[in-house]
Order: C-alpha cells, then structure tokens, then sequence
C-alpha cells in the first residue's frame, strides 16, 4: 500500500496491483472538492459498481470484516501478517496477546484462501463450509462478490488441512472451486 498526498488537499492510497485487476486507489477527498475532482476523473476513468471493487478485495486476498464475522478472526488466520496489515513491532491493541504468542510460538492450523461457486446466490459472511460428506462445518465465508465469470468469487477461512484436502461445498451443497491467492503463504498453506 502507498500513499500519495498533498497538504489539505486529495490522497490518493494505492494497493499493490494484482493479475487481472491491475492497480486500485482509494481516493479522500475534501467534501468541497468532490465534485470538480470527479468530473476531472470521468473524463479519464470509468466508473464501476461497489460489487466490482469487493471483487477485486477478494482476488487480491484481502479480507473485510463485517458485523456478521466480527471477533470471529484472529490477524494470522486472514492472512493479515503476510498482506500488512498487522505489525508485530508496534502498538497495543486488545487480543494482542494471543495474537503475539500465535506468531512467536505457533503456526495458525487456519488461513484464508480464494475460491469460486458456479451458478446461485453469493453466500454471505459467516456462512459455514462444509468438507465432503460431513455436516460439521470446517470453514466459514469471510466476503463474497459477483465473479466476472459467472457464479461468485469468496474469500474463506478454513482449517488448512480441510482447504488442502479440497471438497469444500456450502451447506446447499453447491461446490467450492479453490483458486491461488496473489501473495505467497506458508507452503502449509497453499492450494494451487
């Protein structure tokens, strides 16, 4: 992630680019100067729906928490050490502890990956993931967007060796295709 600035006026935060998606930017801008920014913008770019940007989260392996998924997570298991966006060097925050002894002491036995459901509704945050034939959920879906192919792209955290094995499916028993995250992980924690 970069930043690009000037005193009082826009910043512009960039996120590293990703296959198939290409650059992203946040831009804040004062309130005041929205509107002659945006008609300078739309002559250069355009525009695209909230649906394209959860997308592009999820491709790109950056989880977003919502209420439903809230105080589910530890940092390690959403990948936010390998994407940084958790510092073991600085600060205080609650949970910091077990946080810490996971990354001094431990592995996480869950991390995040990307899949892809064909044809049906998008699952929502929270939603269990099944393995096989059994009913005891081994993963839940952390976000989910509309996939440019067809059917929905998700962001899921799993227990990695249930990930690894494959087979996941929701509850309605629609399968889960895995797909490659854009960042290199533990190499017990990849799935190609």
């Amino acid at each position: 992630m970069s930043q690009l600035s000037s005193r009082n006026g826009p910043l512009a935060i960039g996120f590293a680019p990703v296959d198939g998606i290409g650059a992203r930017y946040w831009l804040v801008v004062p309130r005041d100067s929205l509107g002659p920014i945006w008609r300078s913008l739309a002559q250069h770019l355009s525009t695209v729906s909230s649906d394209w940007w959860r997308t592009t989260e999820i491709l790109a392996g950056e989880p977003r928490i919502v209420p439903a998924t809230s105080e589910a997570f530890v940092p390690q298991t959403l990948n936010w050490e390998l994407i940084g966006g958790v510092s073991f060097r600085k600060g205080c925050y609650p949970g910091q502890e077990i946080v810490a002894r996971m990354h001094y002491r431990g592995k996480p036995k869950r991390r995040t990956f990307v899949g892809h459901l064909g044809a049906g509704p998008a699952p929502a945050p929270g939603d269990d993931l099944l393995a096989g034939g059994a009913n005891e959920p081994v993963g839940v879906v952390v976000s989910s967007a509309p996939s440019r192919e067809g059917g929905s792209v998700l962001l899921y955290e799993a227990a990695i060796d249930s990930a690894l094995q494959g087979g996941l499916r929701l509850a309605d028993g629609r399968p889960l295709e895995p797909r490659a995250l854009p960042y290199p992980v533990p190499s017990e924690a990849v799935v190609e």
